[in-house]
């Protein structure tokens, strides 16, 4: 589903769980932003929607050190 922001449109919002993709790849640029070794420790993991950004999100379980865009998540399936 997508949602409107400030104007923009957006596939989550605050609250949402999403997955982390688990094909994701180091070094790889998704969406504005580079997919981080430190990172990986998401990958395949449900995550939580904490902040909604101009082009992506912060999330709960990194405590909202890094930037996460839409094309790094697939749908949980849950809300």
């Amino acid at each position: 589903m997508k949602y409107k922001v400030g104007g923009r449109r957006i596939k989550y919002k605050v609250g949402d769980i999403v997955r982390l993709r688990s094909d994701i790849e180091v070094n790889e640029v998704y969406g504005a932003c580079s997919f981080l070794e430190d990172m990986c420790e998401f990958k395949g993991k449900k995550l939580t929607i904490a902040f909604v950004l101009q082009d992506g999100y912060l999330i709960r379980e990194d405590r909202e050190i890094w930037y996460w865009p839409d094309e790094m998540f697939e749908e949980s399936g849950e809300e």
